[in-house]
């Protein structure tokens, strides 16, 4: 078999040069961000962080790292890491599946607990160290079907032929 390169994708390769743009257009209102210090026993240096810690910067934080995976599995696939590259586009899918409900929850008006949680959850500022993990509560964190009731329900309501399931292959729900 040939190495076809980098140009047996020239479509999805032509989107990926695009990305850029289309998230700085989306990014701009929540310009420029903050450098924020880091002191940890190991290092120091800085982060970045949104001005605000919202629905919006939640989705563009989740949609960076969405472009970052892309990158990385197209790299990874040019190289022949097939499984790899799914490896990794399984986790763009689930940034994808948490930026709709998010933004389904935030155009409809009706955010779950769930949703305001998983907002909430998104801008906690984790242990930096295992002696100050060890010092907090543990909390349970939002899971992927806690987040996508609202989708299931909005699926449910809009589909035609009968109900959505969420365990119906046929009707695209999750099978375990």
């Amino acid at each position: 078999m040939e190495d076809a390169g980098p140009l047996d994708f020239p479509v999805t390769r032509r989107t990926m040069t695009r990305l850029d743009g289309w998230l700085m257009a989306l990014a701009a209102p929540l310009l420029p961000l903050k450098t924020v210090q880091v002191e940890l026993p190991h290092m120091s240096g800085f982060v970045w962080e949104f001005p605000e810690q919202s629905e919006s910067a939640l989705v563009i934080g989740k949609a960076v790292r969405m472009i970052s995976g892309i990158r990385a599995a197209m790299l990874l696939a040019d190289a022949g890491y097939i499984s790899e590259c799914g490896t990794i586009l399984r986790t763009v899918s689930d940034f994808s599946n948490e930026i709709l409900c998010i933004c389904l929850g935030s155009k409809s008006g009706e955010r779950t607990t769930a949703h305001t949680r998983f907002v909430e959850q998104y801008f906690v500022q984790l242990a930096r160290d295992p002696d100050e993990f060890d010092k907090q509560s543990r909390t349970k964190w939002v899971t992927r079907d806690e987040l996508m009731a609202a989708e299931y329900r909005w699926a449910s309501e809009n589909t035609t032929g009968g109900p959505f399931q969420k365990g119906d292959p046929l009707r695209g729900g999750n099978v375990r």
